[in-house]
């Protein structure tokens, strides 16, 4: 029983020497991003009164 415990953990030790070998591998392709900045606005659910940013800082309007 020993022995198999001991070949299960170099096996484990085995794989993923080998996974960390082969991740250097072009064998998929490197996913990329669009190109570009994706640009967004908070508004309302009608469009109107958006979040603002100012000096850095958020500032959105909460209606009393």
């Amino acid at each position: 029983m020993n022995d198999r415990y001991t070949k299960g953990c170099l096996t484990v030790i085995a794989v993923s020497l080998a996974v960390i070998g082969l991740r250097g591998l072009p064998m998929i392709d490197t996913a990329w991003a669009a190109d570009g900045v994706q640009k967004i606005a908070i508004c309302e659910v009608n469009g109107y009164r958006c979040a603002d940013i100012t000096n850095g800082k958020l500032l959105v309007d909460v209606p009393d």
